[in-house]
């Protein structure tokens, strides 16, 4: 990976998050053997921008997995493109279009995937629930599904955004988001 944009005292913050990362016994990647798989809410991604010592950070941990899914990625995905530039050639990103209304802040999700370990199919699909503000705060849903190949066998990746916040849901309120959660789940 390069990091030969960033200075000293950057660099010497790689090496200790590399550190870390060892330190947490990610199991290693093999790409005929295991898929290592990672979801990730980077809060607010592509709204404002972010430092480019964040950047080769975010890269850093990316480059530990074969499959990373993105939350909160909103609708400027330049940042994103830079840090696939770090990763190399043998990175890609597929990702949904942004949520057009209020509630939905302009988000989408990325699936990150080393090319290597993981063959997008050309599968992908989003729905979008029913979104129904109960507050100031609201509450969002929304579910995309990706294909792939794993080298030995086939797989469909999907995510599941569920934006609730506990104050808002008691008694009543969360018995009927309950129910319309499954509703719309088994539509």
């Amino acid at each position: 990976m390069d990091h030969s944009r960033l200075n000293l005292e950057e660099l010497d913050g790689i090496k200790l998050l590399r550190k870390r990362i060892r330190s947490a016994d990610i199991p290693s990647s093999s790409l005929d053997e295991t898929l290592n798989l990672c979801t990730w809410n980077i809060r607010h991604w592509g709204q404002k921008r972010r430092q480019r010592f964040s950047l080769h950070c975010i890269a850093e941990i990316f480059f530990q997995f074969d499959l990373i899914a993105v939350t909160e990625l909103r609708r400027n995905v330049s940042e994103l493109k830079y840090v696939l530039d770090l990763l190399g050639p043998y990175w890609k990103a597929v990702f949904s279009d942004y949520t057009t209304d209020a509630g939905g802040n302009k988000e989408r999700i990325a699936f990150v995937y080393d090319s290597r370990a993981v063959k997008f199919t050309g599968l992908a699909a989003e729905t979008d629930g029913p979104r129904k503000k109960i507050d100031r705060r609201g509450n969002t849903s929304q579910r995309s599904i990706g294909g792939g190949n794993r080298i030995w066998r086939r797989f469909a990746l999907g995510t599941l955004i569920l934006c609730c916040w506990l104050r808002i849901f008691n008694g009543a309120r969360r018995a009927a988001a309950k129910r319309n959660l499954r509703n719309w789940r088994n539509g």
